[in-house]
Protein backbone atom coordinates (compact mmCIF):
# COMPACT_ATOMS: atom_id res chain seq x y z
CA UNK A 1 0.00 0.00 0.00
CA UNK A 2 2.42 2.23 0.77
CA UNK A 3 4.13 2.48 -2.57
CA UNK A 4 0.48 2.85 -4.19
CA UNK A 5 0.55 6.30 -2.45
CA UNK A 6 0.41 8.05 -5.63
CA UNK A 7 -1.08 11.29 -7.33
CA UNK A 8 -3.83 8.87 -8.73
CA UNK A 9 -4.63 7.74 -5.47
CA UNK A 10 -4.59 11.16 -4.28
CA UNK A 11 -7.31 12.31 -6.07
CA UNK A 12 -9.25 9.42 -5.94
CA UNK A 13 -8.94 9.84 -1.45
CA UNK A 14 -11.00 12.77 0.45
CA UNK A 15 -8.29 15.11 1.99
CA UNK A 16 -7.39 14.12 5.40
CA UNK A 17 -6.77 17.54 7.60
CA UNK A 18 -7.67 17.59 11.48
CA UNK A 19 -9.96 20.35 11.44
CA UNK A 20 -10.73 20.58 15.65
CA UNK A 21 -9.50 23.21 18.02
CA UNK A 22 -5.54 23.39 17.89
CA UNK A 23 -4.14 24.51 21.07
CA UNK A 24 0.59 25.76 20.41
CA UNK A 25 2.50 26.09 23.51
CA UNK A 26 6.12 28.18 23.22
CA UNK A 27 5.58 29.06 26.91
CA UNK A 28 6.81 26.73 29.98
CA UNK A 29 4.50 28.25 32.07
CA UNK A 30 1.61 26.70 29.98
CA UNK A 31 3.07 23.35 29.75
CA UNK A 32 2.40 22.04 33.27
CA UNK A 33 -1.60 22.74 32.75
CA UNK A 34 -1.69 20.89 29.03
CA UNK A 35 -0.05 17.57 30.50
CA UNK A 36 -2.72 17.72 33.24
CA UNK A 37 -5.51 17.73 30.36
CA UNK A 38 -3.53 15.15 28.65
CA UNK A 39 -3.23 12.89 31.72
CA UNK A 40 -6.60 13.43 31.69
CA UNK A 41 -6.71 11.12 28.43
CA UNK A 42 -6.65 7.24 28.18
CA UNK A 43 -5.47 7.05 24.50
CA UNK A 44 -3.38 10.28 22.98
CA UNK A 45 -2.42 10.54 19.26
CA UNK A 46 1.50 11.05 19.37
CA UNK A 47 4.45 12.28 16.92
CA UNK A 48 7.29 15.07 16.82
CA UNK A 49 8.49 17.01 14.33
CA UNK A 50 12.46 18.02 14.26
CA UNK A 51 14.61 20.63 11.93
CA UNK A 52 15.76 18.26 9.11
CA UNK A 53 19.73 18.33 8.58
CA UNK A 54 20.67 18.21 4.91
CA UNK A 55 24.16 17.79 5.80
CA UNK A 56 25.94 14.20 6.89
CA UNK A 57 26.12 14.93 10.98
CA UNK A 58 24.58 14.85 13.75
CA UNK A 59 20.53 15.17 14.10
CA UNK A 60 18.89 18.25 15.13
CA UNK A 61 16.95 18.30 18.31
CA UNK A 62 13.49 17.62 18.54
CA UNK A 63 11.77 20.19 17.86
CA UNK A 64 8.19 19.67 18.44
CA UNK A 65 5.66 17.49 20.84
CA UNK A 66 2.21 16.89 19.34
CA UNK A 67 -0.70 15.26 20.80
CA UNK A 68 -4.41 14.93 20.16
CA UNK A 69 -7.15 13.88 22.65
CA UNK A 70 -10.88 13.88 22.35
CA UNK A 71 -10.25 17.67 23.55
CA UNK A 72 -8.41 18.38 20.71
CA UNK A 73 -4.66 18.54 19.44
CA UNK A 74 -1.65 20.21 21.22
CA UNK A 75 1.37 21.05 19.90
CA UNK A 76 4.57 21.68 22.60
CA UNK A 77 7.63 23.76 21.41
CA UNK A 78 10.03 22.02 23.51
CA UNK A 79 12.99 23.62 21.36
CA UNK A 80 10.95 26.64 23.74
CA UNK A 81 9.94 25.17 26.91
CA UNK A 82 12.57 22.75 27.29
CA UNK A 83 11.69 19.19 28.09
CA UNK A 84 9.42 19.82 30.72
CA UNK A 85 9.12 17.52 34.07
CA UNK A 86 5.23 17.30 33.78
CA UNK A 87 6.51 15.64 29.90
CA UNK A 88 8.41 13.22 32.31
CA UNK A 89 5.66 12.03 34.12
CA UNK A 90 3.36 11.97 30.96
CA UNK A 91 5.14 9.49 29.18
CA UNK A 92 5.87 7.35 32.32
CA UNK A 93 2.56 7.37 32.64
CA UNK A 94 1.16 3.03 31.69
CA UNK A 95 -2.88 4.62 32.22
CA UNK A 96 -2.32 6.67 29.31
CA UNK A 97 -1.69 4.99 25.97
CA UNK A 98 0.85 7.45 23.35
CA UNK A 99 0.31 5.88 20.17
CA UNK A 100 2.34 6.62 16.75
CA UNK A 101 4.12 5.78 13.58
CA UNK A 102 8.36 4.82 14.54
CA UNK A 103 7.54 5.66 17.91
CA UNK A 104 11.28 4.05 19.14
CA UNK A 105 13.38 6.71 16.95
CA UNK A 106 10.96 9.44 18.48
CA UNK A 107 11.90 8.38 21.76
CA UNK A 108 15.21 7.78 20.75
CA UNK A 109 15.80 12.00 20.00
CA UNK A 110 13.45 12.67 22.82
CA UNK A 111 16.29 10.85 25.71
CA UNK A 112 18.94 12.77 24.04
CA UNK A 113 17.48 15.74 25.75
CA UNK A 114 16.58 13.75 29.10
CA UNK A 115 16.53 10.60 30.66
CA UNK A 116 13.21 9.26 31.19
CA UNK A 117 11.53 5.42 31.24
CA UNK A 118 8.64 5.47 28.82
CA UNK A 119 5.59 3.36 29.51
CA UNK A 120 2.44 2.95 27.41
CA UNK A 121 3.49 3.21 24.04
CA UNK A 122 2.08 1.77 21.07
CA UNK A 123 3.52 1.64 17.68
CA UNK A 124 0.99 1.62 14.70
CA UNK A 125 3.59 -0.43 12.84
CA UNK A 126 3.67 -3.03 15.16
CA UNK A 127 0.17 -3.21 15.42
CA UNK A 128 -0.53 -3.04 11.78
CA UNK A 129 1.39 -6.59 11.20
CA UNK A 130 -0.17 -8.22 13.94
CA UNK A 131 -3.54 -7.29 12.31
CA UNK A 132 -2.73 -7.98 8.79
CA UNK A 133 -2.38 -4.52 7.51
CA UNK A 134 -0.08 -3.90 4.70
CA UNK A 135 1.29 -0.05 5.53
CA UNK A 136 3.88 1.04 7.43
CA UNK A 137 4.09 4.46 6.99
CA UNK A 138 1.45 6.74 8.40
CA UNK A 139 0.74 8.43 4.90
CA UNK A 140 0.08 4.95 3.93
CA UNK A 141 -1.84 3.75 7.19
CA UNK A 142 -4.21 6.22 6.05
CA UNK A 143 -4.85 5.56 2.87
CA UNK A 144 -5.15 2.20 3.99
CA UNK A 145 -7.16 1.88 7.53
CA UNK A 146 -9.08 5.19 7.05
CA UNK A 147 -9.25 5.69 3.11
CA UNK A 148 -7.78 9.20 3.80
CA UNK A 149 -4.91 11.09 1.84
CA UNK A 150 -2.72 13.20 4.07
CA UNK A 151 0.18 15.83 2.73
CA UNK A 152 3.67 15.44 3.80
CA UNK A 153 4.49 18.37 2.39
CA UNK A 154 5.94 20.37 5.54
CA UNK A 155 7.88 17.88 7.13
CA UNK A 156 11.00 19.25 5.98
CA UNK A 157 10.34 22.33 7.12
CA UNK A 158 11.99 24.69 9.30
CA UNK A 159 10.46 23.20 13.00
CA UNK A 160 12.81 25.61 14.76
CA UNK A 161 11.23 28.88 13.12
CA UNK A 162 10.67 31.43 15.66
CA UNK A 163 6.70 31.26 14.55
CA UNK A 164 5.71 28.39 13.00
CA UNK A 165 3.03 28.67 10.22
CA UNK A 166 -0.05 27.77 9.92
CA UNK A 167 0.49 24.93 7.06
CA UNK A 168 3.00 23.80 9.99
CA UNK A 169 0.30 23.48 12.79
CA UNK A 170 -2.22 22.27 10.57
CA UNK A 171 0.07 19.40 9.40
CA UNK A 172 1.44 18.60 12.88
CA UNK A 173 -2.15 18.43 14.85
CA UNK A 174 -2.63 16.23 11.40
CA UNK A 175 0.18 13.83 12.04
CA UNK A 176 -1.30 13.35 15.88
CA UNK A 177 -5.07 13.07 15.00
CA UNK A 178 -4.25 10.70 11.90
CA UNK A 179 -2.27 8.38 14.37
CA UNK A 180 -5.07 8.37 16.84
CA UNK A 181 -7.59 8.20 14.33
CA UNK A 182 -6.10 5.01 13.04
CA UNK A 183 -6.04 3.20 16.16
CA UNK A 184 -9.06 3.83 16.71
CA UNK A 185 -10.37 2.18 13.46
CA UNK A 186 -8.23 -0.73 13.76
CA UNK A 187 -9.30 -1.61 17.31
CA UNK A 188 -13.12 -1.26 15.98
CA UNK A 189 -11.98 -3.60 13.16
CA UNK A 190 -13.41 -7.44 13.43
CA UNK A 191 -10.27 -8.50 14.21
CA UNK A 192 -10.53 -10.39 17.69
CA UNK A 193 -7.34 -8.68 19.06
CA UNK A 194 -6.49 -6.59 21.70
CA UNK A 195 -2.49 -5.22 21.92
CA UNK A 196 -1.08 -3.00 24.23
CA UNK A 197 2.52 -2.68 24.73
CA UNK A 198 5.22 -0.58 26.28
CA UNK A 199 8.19 0.64 23.51
CA UNK A 200 11.47 -0.96 24.60
CA UNK A 201 13.83 1.80 26.73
Amino acid sequence: MDSAITSDLKEKLPRGLYRGKITVIDNSLHVDNVVNKLMNSKILGFDTETKPSFKKGPRNKVSLLQFCSSEGAFLIRINKTGFHTALVKLFENESVMKVGIGIRDDLQGLKKLRQFQPCGFTDLQDLSQKLGFKALSLKGMAAEVLNLWISKRQRLTNWDAEKLTSSQISYAATDAWIALSIYNKMMNSNVDFTYKNNIDS
